[in-house]
């Protein structure tokens, strides 16, 4: 029973490959996690290889990567294929595709810059909520401040987060080191909305926040690659991610939660647009015009 749920899971993943058009090389990636070492091998192999002409027949990746012809079908199945002979054919025609749509590159870095985006995008649409997101803008109504929890890189999407949302009228301040968690801790109450970021679900300092605010009643949203053991957030909202996303070798770390709040953001916005423009345009500062805006934070004597 058990063998038959996973055939259908890894049949389902082929299906969204080819439905979709989502770049092979990105569902080979996603997928690594659970292969053993010698898959593994074979996996960065054809990572290695996306923007080549090479020789692949299974005879021929088998001596390159010093594996079995069996290993090279457990590798296939685990991305989601019946064998390798699908799996090389879905392969090849991913090639052939981002062959066109990167043809006026010289340097392979280009390219690979853009899948990273692709794969991205695709997962974000993958993970949208819309009842959530619903639910999100209601609550940020509701609420009379919020405070944004964030670290390292999470930090400085909560500091851009906070000029997006004062600038809709929303009371918004970025705690991103220990000491102001404790000290916030002690004024935060049930009106108040505390929002986490953490790509990686590990920075416990954020993930404790969290629970704390919980417990003094106050609402809570984690935005996170590892929605798992959040029981006492109401509201885990799943952000796209990829292998070794966290380190910034590739692209930025914070992309998967900036898009998502760019849609958090939208929502919010279209739910009473004229006010909340309203609210914006008051924001937007002319410098060309420096004496009215030295006017505005005049007092009378």
């Amino acid at each position: 029973m058990i063998v038959v749920q996973y055939t259908y899971i890894l049949s389902f993943e082929m299906r969204m490959i080819m439905e979709t058009g989502l770049n092979i090389i990105s569902h080979i990636e996603s997928n690594m996690a659970r292969m053993s070492e010698i898959e593994g091998n074979v996996a960065k192999f054809f990572i290695a290889e996306a923007h080549k002409e090479s020789d692949l027949s299974a005879e021929h990746v088998c001596e390159i990567v010093h594996a079995s012809l069996s290993a090279l079908t457990r590798f296939s199945k685990k991305c989601g294929f019946k064998g390798y002979r699908e799996f090389i054919f879905e392969y090849r025609k991913s090639q052939k595709q981002l062959k066109e749509r990167v043809k006026h590159f010289q340097n392979e870095v280009t390219p690979n810059i853009f899948r990273d985006y692709e794969e991205i995008i695709e997962k974000t649409q993958s993970l949208i909520d819309e009842a959530q997101l619903e639910r999100i803008s209601r609550m940020l109504v509701t609420v009379s401040r919020i405070y944004l929890y964030g670290a390292g890189f999470s930090g400085l999407v909560a500091k851009e987060v906070k000029i997006r949302f004062v600038r809709l009228g929303l009371v918004t301040e970025v705690i991103h080191d220990l000491d102001n968690l404790v000290w916030t801790s002690g004024i935060i109450d049930s009106s108040c909305l505390v929002i986490g970021f953490s790509l990686s679900g590990d920075s416990r300092i954020v993930v404790n926040a969290l629970q704390n605010a919980s417990r003094i009643g106050a609402k809570s949203i984690l935005l996170t690659s590892q929605p798992d053991g959040n029981s006492h957030v109401d509201e885990v909202v799943q952000v796209a991610s990829m292998r070794n996303l966290d380190q910034g070798t590739r692209i930025s770390p914070q992309l998967p939660i900036l898009f998502m709040i760019d849609i958090i953001y939208g929502y919010f916005l279209s739910a009473n647009k004229s006010q909340r423009l309203e609210i914006f345009n008051k924001t937007v500062v002319n410098h060309d015009d420096n004496d009215k805006v030295l006017r505005l934070f005049q007092t009378e004597e």
